[in-house]
């Protein structure tokens, strides 16, 4: 299948965090088997065809024609070009989807990342209600026209949900963004300085000024350092030549002109990785309307973050341990900046600690939302309307029961099960009890990161299956009964000391209890251990047969991060050994004394 991506750009981010999500998920689709993509692009530059030229993925230009902006060519692609599936974003390259689909005979899929009538909400000058209602009016009748809708984070699932119930409903499918890897490998480093560094994106014109929350991230900054003088707001995103009238009004607000830094968006968003690693806090104090992409970049980059709880990001981390203490909850309008600034004060004052939440936060989000499974799912659908079966694949979907293992192609649903409360296995359960006990702590991170650690016992117990559904329930039970503090930090620390031996070190089993796998290796469990073996994927490579030392080489050339590599050697050692790629050859590479991951072998090759 041939999938093209009608984007604005690829290698920049000066777009936001839109360009990072349809980037991440180019890439991903393309790690996919029997899956060709591509990405429609004006104006190409070196590095753009470079980069993707890293993943596999083709780069077309389209005509260009005099008077016509770039983003307008879009709907011109190059002589000859073909595809199976356009995707396309938005309002401005969204559109040419529909012109697209007429004159290719492909289908189309539509991505909606905002609604556009809630956005206006909080925008006070003339005709901004009127004008986005207009806009949501446009983006509803391109996904009537669209074959797929596909809506990022579920507050713009269920707003377009109703709107589209007459026409789309079996056609919408809900991503929640995972973990952007390929964007953000550093990860943010703790650093011991006098001084307190906020990061805030906006472009603070009129008509956004307070949608952003700008003057709310610029008052709570004020207030804090009335008391504390220590406290920097660095605002991102204005446009350019208009860095000094924000500035002035931001100072209008309380904050002084030595304690506010404001760029422009093509100055910084092109060094977003290093901006984030400059900074010790990111806040996004926007009302509704969008997912919250950009804190999420900032969240990939292993940075913590305060967020609104009218966003799509917030619903997601509600479901996850530890994201609670992210979302900032405000009642009335006048009490917000004070509000703000009380949860910016808590991050200074357990900033280190803050800093391991935010990583432990960052692994727990991206098992929970991963992009492999819901982009498996994705192609899946896309092959069922592509051949005409889409009722057929709806049926199959709700009267399917899922399999003891999980499959890449089921997962999605078991996330959206979850996210409704059905929770069956041990592991689901013991999750369930962590979010309980990390929103008991009040976001104290410190009993939270205790809670983490029980957190990953909790799991060792459960694969060793020894956690019954009783014992998770009378844990609930006490927390929930007596909700004191010196109860839970009693009951983390026990399971804590039990657990410190024992929660980094692999689970062994023995042989005679759980037999190997039959059959060929699934291309999924070939992803996720590309991902698993970390450096040891040439070690393991020299101990496959079918691989040549050249192969290892032009690998290790082609693809730059460890994943990546590991995840097409062993799709090489597949694609050269056929049926002879199973998982006993698999087991024993693994456990072999040069590359020792015995955890993995019996992870991945045991029933």
């Amino acid at each position: 299948m041939k999938i093209t991506f009608v984007i604005e750009e690829w290698s920049r981010s000066t777009k936001g965090g839109r360009s990072t999500l349809m980037r991440q998920m180019a890439i991903e689709l393309s790690r996919l088997e029997n899956v060709e993509i591509g990405i429609l692009i004006p104006r190409a530059s070196p590095e753009d065809r470079e980069d993707a030229q890293k993943y596999k993925i083709k780069v077309f230009e389209p005509e260009t024609y005099t008077a016509y902006k770039p983003v307008d060519c879009l709907q011109y692609p190059p002589k000859g070009f073909s595809t199976d599936v356009i995707i396309s974003y938005g309002i401005k390259p969204g559109r040419h989807g529909q012109v697209l689909k007429n004159n290719l005979g492909c289908k189309w899929v539509h991505v909606v990342l905002r609604n556009a009538e809630e956005t206006v909400f909080f925008q006070k000058n003339r005709g901004a209600i009127s004008e986005g209602q207009k806009q949501y009016k446009l983006e509803v009748e391109l996904c009537k026209k669209a074959d797929m809708v596909l809506t990022v984070g579920s507050q713009l699932e269920e707003s377009f949900n109703s709107a589209l119930r007459h026409c789309k409903e079996d056609h919408i499918f809900n991503l929640i963004p995972g973990i952007f890897d390929e964007s953000f490998v550093e990860q943010k480093q703790y650093r011991n300085s006098k001084t307190f560094e906020i990061l805030v994106f906006g472009r603070g014109n009129a008509e956004d000024f307070e949608h952003e929350g700008l003057h709310v991230a610029a008052e709570a900054v004020a207030q804090l350092n009335k008391y504390e003088p220590c406290y920097f707001l660095k605002v991102v995103g204005a446009p350019e030549g208009e860095q000094e009238k924000l500035a002035e009004r931001l100072q209008g607000l309380g904050i002084s002109c030595n304690h506010l830094t404001v760029k422009s968006s093509g100055e910084e968003r092109t060094k977003l990785a290093r901006q984030f690693s400059k900074v010790d806090l990111v806040l996004m104090p926007s009302g509704t309307g969008a997912f919250g992409l950009t804190a999420l970049e900032a969240l990939s980059a292993g940075v913590p973050i305060l967020i609104t709880q009218n966003s799509g990001l917030a619903k997601a981390l509600e479901k996850v341990p530890l994201g609670h203490g992210c979302i900032v909850h405000v009642g009335q309008a006048e009490g917000q900046a004070a509000e703000w600034a009380e949860h910016i004060k808590r991050v200074k004052k357990n900033l280190e600690t803050r800093l391991e939440g935010a990583r432990m936060l960052r692994n727990i989000y991206s098992e929970k939302y991963s992009w492999m499974d819901q982009c498996a799912a994705f192609v899946k659908k896309l092959r069922a309307l592509h051949s005409g079966h889409a009722v057929e694949m709806q049926q199959e979907s709700q009267g399917k029961r899922r399999s003891s293992r999980k499959r890449v192609t089921g997962h999605a649903e078991e996330m959206q099960q979850e996210s409704q409360g059905k929770r069956s296995s041990p592991r689901k359960k013991v999750a369930g009890i962590i979010t309980h006990l990390s929103q008991a702590c009040h976001n104290n991170m410190q009993q939270i990161t205790v809670i983490y650690k029980a957190y990953h016992f909790f799991k060792l117990l459960a694969r060793l299956n020894t956690i019954k559904g009783f014992t998770s329930s009378l844990v609930l039970l006490i927390c929930l009964l007596f909700k004191n503090a010196l109860v839970l930090l009693t009951l983390c620390i026990l399971l804590y000391g039990a657990g410190k031996k024992h929660c980094n070190e692999p689970v062994s089993f023995p042989l005679g209890h759980l037999p190997l796998q039959k059959g060929v290796v699934t291309d999924d469990d070939l992803q996720t251990l590309g991902k698993a073996i970390g450096g040891k994927w040439d070690q393991l490579a020299r101990r496959l047969p079918g691989i040549k030392e050249e192969d290892i080489e032009g690998i290790e050339v082609r693809y730059d991060t460890l994943p990546q590599r590991g995840f097409h050697m062993l799709r090489l050692w597949k694609t050269n050994n056929g049926e002879a790629a199973d998982y006993k050859t698999l087991y024993d590479a693994l456990v072999h004394n040069v590359v020792q991951r015995k955890d993995l072998a019996e992870k991945y090759c045991f029933k």
